[in-house]
């Protein structure tokens, strides 16, 4: 078991490494088309609204893309916060 937990870490080092490399060695349009299969597509319906994403968001970016990635590949899993406690009941019961 600890050994299948070092390669699973291992595992997730090099998603992160590569992603970030990625990140800053591609242009938006290959860095889209690289990752769009593997999670992209699932946030955004194509490259120009990721385009327009990162635009916008400029700082942070990074993060909710690592993030995305390791959720997306089973590496971790991602709770949404609400802000109100009927956010989550109203959620339950759709």
């Amino acid at each position: 078991m600890r050994k299948q937990g070092q390669e699973q870490l291992t595992k997730e080092k090099e998603y992160i490494k590569e992603l970030e490399i990625d990140y800053h060695v591609l242009d938006n349009k290959a860095f889209y088309e690289k990752y769009k299969e593997r999670f992209l597509n699932e946030l955004f319906t194509d490259e120009k609204e990721y385009q327009n994403f990162q635009a916008k968001e400029k700082e942070g970016i990074l993060g909710f893309l690592l993030v995305n990635l390791l959720v997306t590949d089973g590496c971790i899993l991602q709770m949404d916060f609400k802000d109100e406690p009927e956010e989550d009941l109203a959620w339950r019961y759709i």
